[in-house]
């Protein structure tokens, strides 16, 4: 608050001297204090939106540090469920070999008793 009451002296003082100097200076130097009096009376509501703006891409950023980890877990369990996948994949092809032993196994047994009965 304090410096903006500064500020506001200090513009007024600015538009003071301005007002003197209309009869004296040249219409640049009066451009030029007007154009310091706008930035000095405009800075404080930079500085508020610049404030304003870092909190917005500090909440942005927390946001971000969430759902990075959010993705990091469901990695893990995405992994955990592909091992067990794999694991079960492993086991049915086990199975699937045994299975297909006792088949030819059945099949020759077959084949073996109906070469008896043709006999």
């Amino acid at each position: 608050m304090l410096i903006y009451l500064e500020n506001l002296c200090c513009c007024c003082s600015n538009l003071v001297e301005a007002v003197e100097d209309l009869g004296q200076s040249s219409l640049k130097h009066i451009l030029d204090n007007f154009v310091w009096i706008i930035a000095i009376v405009s800075l404080p509501g930079r500085i508020l939106a610049a404030l304003r703006r870092g909190r917005q891409l500090q909440q942005f950023f927390q946001f971000l540090e969430i759902e990075f980890d959010n993705v990091l877990l469901e990695r893990k369990e995405l992994q955990k469920q592909f091992q067990a996948a794999l694991k079960e994949h492993k086991m049915m092809e086990l199975m699937l070999n045994e299975l297909e032993m006792i088949h030819e196994k059945a099949t020759n047994k077959i084949a073996l008793l109906e070469s008896e009965i043709v006999l």
